[in-house]
């Protein structure tokens, strides 16, 4: 579905948390041409309190919502989709405040706009939007 509903060359930020990078880098080689979070290898974001893992990065809410807008100077460009593979229940209970209020914290594709200054994150149905 991911490669039906997005433009070639949309940007999206993949998030498989408690992986090594396998299922990362797999998906991007299927998604491609379209972009990235290659830069940052960041697929899986550290919950308050969770123990150190070195392929996690350890993101506030706000530090995320900037990079998803451009607002980062990492990459050089804002992403427009945001691919949730696996996340398990610390990611959504962190996280959780960027995604649509009727978001049911499922996997899934969600399109990355910004309204007011905010990131929000609307889950993408199986149609281009």
């Amino acid at each position: 579905m991911v490669r039906r509903v997005t433009p070639l060359g949309s940007a999206i930020y993949l998030i498989y948390e408690h992986s090594t990078g396998l299922p990362y880098y797999v998906l991007s080689y299927e998604i491609a041409p379209r972009l990235n979070n290659r830069t940052y290898y960041c697929w899986s974001l550290r919950s308050p309190g969770a123990p150190p893992d070195p392929y996690e990065c350890d993101w506030t809410p706000s530090k995320w919502a900037k990079v998803l807008s451009g607002e980062d100077q990492g990459l050089g460009y804002a992403f427009d989709y945001v691919w949730v593979i696996n996340a398990d229940p610390a990611f959504w209970a962190t996280y959780g405040t960027l995604f649509d209020e009727n978001t049911t914290h499922d996997p899934g594709l969600y399109r990355v706009q910004k309204e007011n200054g905010r990131v929000r994150l609307r889950p993408v149905t199986g149609q281009k939007d």
